[in-house]
């Protein structure tokens, strides 16, 4: 019986550590993508020295104008009920692009969301993470 006991004890504590290491796990090089006329890709990067950084990678093939959009203003990063935008964002041009967003932030969030309006078709996307 003892041994029963004892190999359910450590059953159950095993699954409360898996439980707790999938709770810590790190949001960093989640991909999250949104298709379209413009497909857009953002991956967590790692959070620096009070930065937030993003990689970003932005596809088309029918869209001529991505020149014209400023991610500076469209991109906003929300994190609880604050709103920031990104003091570094790349300039898009051709069909393929990208770069890095970076927001400055007081600490690194757990949870949080970004937002970019005015993309073509669909014009409004929303990436969350976890």
């Amino acid at each position: 019986m003892n041994d029963k006991m004892t190999l359910l004890a450590m059953f159950f504590f095993l699954l409360s550590a898996i439980g707790t290491a999938a709770k810590g796990a790190s949001i960093m090089g989640k991909m999250k993508s949104s298709p379209g006329v413009v497909s857009v890709d953002l991956t967590p990067q790692k959070f620096d020295d009070g930065k937030l950084i993003f990689n970003l990678r932005v596809t088309t093939h029918s869209a001529s104008d991505l020149h014209t959009i400023d991610l500076k203003k469209i991109a906003i990063l929300h994190v609880g009920a604050n709103e920031y935008h990104p003091t570094e964002a790349p300039k898009l041009l051709g069909h393929h692009s990208g770069g890095k967003l970076i927001y400055i932030l007081p600490s690194e969030p757990k949870e949080f969301k970004i937002t970019i309006n005015g993309l073509n078709e669909p014009t409004q996307r929303e990436f969350v993470w976890p």
